[in-house]
């Protein structure tokens, strides 16, 4: 399966975190989840909230409540049942309990489960359990710090993110310094260097020693670029044009 991850939609992140946001204590769900082959990851679908008990820091899921639930599922047709248990932490850090360990194992199954841990400061801890065989017998995998990633899947977001960025994020155009010697790159934004010709004297040492060259670079606001003829990074006064040089490799650890 590779490197895995958990892939929940904006949807369904939004929700889970509403309800954070209105329950003062701890609460629990069970989410559809499926694996997606292609893309290597589990991906959360519809929410169930169900009837339960819980207090600032339990939480406990009522067995009649989730008998009828698995009942009516498989009368309705279906074919799997919600995989993920999600529970919030509350006012709590997001982690794993001794006692959520054990929630997690009832839940396995022939093929997976996944569960989720999160709370009000939107912290969240994911892992899942897969059933493999190991060594002839039967067991299951524990992956531990399961990743997750929130997909924006709302496409009017998407465009108009996509818009904005490609209009007002730009990165800028390198060119060669004028000059001879030391020609290295500049930026053609209309920022620091200006472009023109450029004479021996535009082209000058570092301090010898690396304090006080990091102390030089630092009081001049000396713009790091690097420099193919040399194959070193040099540095550039964006005021002056002038191009530092550290000819005796102070900065080199």
């Amino acid at each position: 399966m590779g490197n895995l991850q958990l892939i929940i939609p904006r949807d369904i992140y939004l929700q889970l975190t509403a309800y954070l946001e209105v329950c003062s204590i701890e609460f629990s769900t069970l989410i559809d989840a499926d694996y997606d082959e292609k893309r290597g990851a589990f991906v959360l679908g519809k929410i169930y909230l169900l009837e339960q008990e819980a207090t600032g820091s339990t939480v406990e899921l009522d067995d009649d409540a989730v008998d009828k639930f698995n009942f009516q599922m498989i009368k309705a047709g279906a074919t799997q049942l919600p995989r993920c248990w999600m529970h919030s932490h509350a006012n709590f850090k997001a982690f794993f309990s001794p006692t959520d360990e054990n929630t997690i194992k009832s839940f396995q199954n022939e093929s997976f489960n996944v569960a989720l841990v999160m709370n009000k400061a939107h912290e969240l801890k994911a892992k899942a359990y897969i059933k493999a065989t190991m060594l002839g017998k039967e067991d299951y995998v524990e992956i531990d710090d399961l990743p997750v990633y929130i997909e924006y899947n709302d496409e009017a977001v998407l465009a108009l993110a996509t818009s904005e960025i490609a209009e007002k994020v730009k990165t800028p155009k390198l060119v060669p310094l004028a000059g001879g010697y030391a020609a290295g790159w500049h930026n053609d934004s209309g920022l620091g260097n200006s472009g023109s010709n450029h004479d021996s004297s535009d082209f000058r040492s570092l301090p010898r020693t690396k304090a006080l060259a990091k102390n030089f670079i630092e009081q001049n606001n000396l713009e790091e670029r690097y420099d193919f003829s040399l194959k070193e990074s040099v540095y550039v006064s964006p005021l002056t044009g002038i191009t530092y040089y550290d000819d005796e490799c102070v900065l080199i650890d």
